[in-house]
Formats: structure tokens, sequence, C-alpha cells
């Protein structure tokens, strides 16, 4: 099982942030506005729609990422178009919890600047961090 490298990823995740990403961030924003504006008419209809604003803008993510990862054999759609697919170290596939714990695993690869995910280019089995973390590869679906 050979693993792929940064720029078969780097495809995947840019044909998710188009098919994915872009249509649920304006998803949200049409539901629920964009800021709350006490006596602005066109602001949230009551304050305690920013924090279930916050929570969608997490959740949505978190359900289509663990869902396809579980039930799509380990791809996404943008991992489907290029072919590759996410599996446990040993090569089976993911389960819920370690899908979740992916999940949460990327969010730290982010943070310092994406650094997680640069590691990608330095690491030999061509893991990010979180693959290290959760125990996971990325391979070629072929």
């Amino acid at each position: 099982m050979k693993t792929v490298g940064f720029e078969d990823r780097l495809a995947g995740f840019i044909i998710d942030f188009f098919v994915f990403a872009i249509p649920a961030f304006l998803l949200v924003r049409f539901i629920f506005g964009t800021t709350y504006e006490p006596g602005d008419p066109f602001s949230y209809a009551f304050p305690f729609q920013s924090s279930i604003k916050n929570l969608c803008q997490i959740l949505l993510p978190l359900v289509y990422y663990v869902t396809m990862w579980v039930l799509a054999s380990g791809a996404t759609i943008g991992k489907k178009v290029c072919k590759i697919k996410i599996t446990k170290h040993d090569g089976t596939p993911l389960s819920g919890p370690r899908a979740l714990l992916r999940f949460f695993g990327c969010i730290i690869s982010s943070i310092p600047f994406g650094l997680g995910f640069i590691w990608i280019l330095f690491d030999r089995e061509n893991r990010a961090w979180h693959d290290i973390m959760a125990g996971t590869k990325v391979i070629s679906a072929l």
C-alpha cells in the first residue's frame, strides 16, 4: 500500500473545498446572516443565533468528513476524484472514533501555520500530524 504525497492530498483538499466547504459556508451564512447588531433588522433575530452559527461551522465539516471517512471507503468526494483514500496504518478501514480523532487532529495540524500539513513533505511515510495522532495514512485507492 503506497502512501500518496503532498500534491495528491492537496488536490483532494482543494476539490473538497469547492464541493463542500464553500457551499456549507454559504448555507450557514444564508441561514444565520453575518453578525448580530442590536437594533439592526437585518441581523440575527436572537443573539444566541451566533452560537448556533459557530456550532454549525464545526458540526457540518465534522459530519461530512467523519461520515465519508467511515462510510465511503475512507474517501471524501475530493479524495475519490484523486483516487486516494484514508486507512488505518495497517490498511484496514477507519472506525468512527479513529475518524473523530483524525478530524480534531486536522484542527491541531492547521493551528501552527499549517505546519502539521507541511509535515507531509518531511515524513518518510507522507503522514501529517493528524495521521500520526490517529494512526492513519493516505494511500492510492487503485
